[in-house]
């Protein structure tokens, strides 16, 4: 299961906000890196670990677009989609909170970011079609 993140700045200025924010968090993420040569491709990925439910768990977080970014698990392939949508929303949905509760400097100060999983927004185009 695959999940949009929008956010009302880019998503390359997304992507490093979310990995500063889960350093900010040793209890739940241990790791959480944007890799050098994404960081000077002003393209990029955000590789985050820690636990979910007790479980190790690693999730990348990916530039789709200017302005979207694509997260999925990296055990994604092995889940079952609803366990992989409930794992995926537990793991990143601190991430989220964290992010949306706290005060930005440089950014937007009500900036938000919100994460649609991709078969609700499947969901949606069809009803809306």
């Amino acid at each position: 299961m695959k999940a949009h993140i929008y956010s009302s700045i880019d998503a390359h200025s997304l992507l490093h906000e979310l990995e500063h924010t889960a350093e900010r968090m040793p209890d739940n993420f241990s790791r959480a890196e944007v890799p050098y040569h994404a960081a000077s491709t002003k393209g990029g990925e955000l590789h985050i670990a820690g636990l979910v439910e007790g479980k190790n768990e690693s999730a990348m977080i990916a530039q789709h677009s200017e302005e979207i970014l694509v997260a999925s698990l990296d055990s994604d392939s092995s889940l079952d989609a609803l366990t992989s949508k409930r794992r995926l929303g537990a793991f990143l949905g601190p991430l989220l909170k964290k992010y949306n509760e706290t005060e930005k400097t440089n950014l937007a100060p009500d900036d938000q970011a919100i994460m649609i999983f991709e078969d609700d927004f499947e969901k949606a185009k069809q009803s809306s079609s």
